[in-house]
């Protein structure tokens, strides 16, 4: 049993040892005993700030990636076509140039957001194309295909 006082019969505060004084066991200062204390309230608080921290970093974490590559009709990559996303729940537009082999890549995308890309070069356009936030896959391919004027 741990005590807050002195042996001498002077308590500092109600222990177990004034109720069963046959009971032997270390003796502490208030003081030593109010600090512990104190530090072990904070530990527990900084234990629990830490799991809150971890857990919506977690929760930040999870994004999606829409990507794709936009062609022509004979299958070959179109560089510089402009792609556009538009977060439909958000009602925002983004537009991008694809690489030189026909690549474009959105990330950082709300996964609980809903998606539509389009491609458009030299005056032409592809198909609209959807990205649903029921779609519960990280990376979602979507390939445009546009048909080029001769």
């Amino acid at each position: 049993m741990v005590t807050c006082g002195s042996r001498s019969g002077r308590l500092n505060a109600p222990t177990m040892n004034a109720v069963f004084p046959e009971k032997e066991g270390p003796v502490y200062s208030c003081a030593a005993l109010r600090r512990a204390s104190i530090g072990l309230v904070l530990l527990l608080i900084a234990g629990a700030s830490s799991l809150a921290y971890s857990a919506e970093k977690k929760k930040l974490e999870v994004t999606r990636t829409v990507t794709g590559k936009v062609l022509d009709d004979a299958d070959n990559g179109i560089s510089g076509a402009a792609v556009e996303l538009t977060d439909l729940t958000a009602n925002k537009k983004v537009s991008i140039y694809t690489a030189p082999d026909g690549v474009y890549k959105f990330g950082n995308l709300d996964p609980a957001h809903d998606y539509q890309v389009r491609a458009i070069f030299k005056g032409s356009s592809s198909e609209t194309r959807k990205a649903s936030r029921l779609d519960d896959r990280h990376q979602i391919v979507l390939n445009l295909r546009i048909p080029l004027k001769n």
